[in-house]
């Protein structure tokens, strides 16, 4: 049995792309279910934590994957190896 996950990221120092989320995620629940029609694990990650001023709100981050269904959501740095393995 093939296990079936996706994880979308944006860049925590520009709203824009948390804003973007939205509609990739609608993207990819519409071309992307689970045999039986449901939606696939989703799991967000919110990068550039190494950015002194993060622009989006942990709390908004939080409470759009709890009203969208994401279990899971991290802050990360590619750039500092933050929350991110190899």
């Amino acid at each position: 049995m093939r296990k079936v996950a996706a994880a979308l990221v944006f860049d925590i120092s520009r709203i824009a792309t948390f804003q973007s989320i939205k509609k990739w995620l609608c993207d990819l629940r519409e071309k992307v279910t689970l045999p039986d029609g449901s939606n696939i694990p989703v799991v967000l990650l919110a990068n550039k934590c190494d950015i002194p001023f993060p622009v989006v709100p942990i709390e908004q981050i939080a409470k759009f994957c709890k009203e969208n269904d994401i279990g899971a959501w991290y802050i990360t740095s590619a750039k500092e190896n933050t929350n991110v393995a190899i």
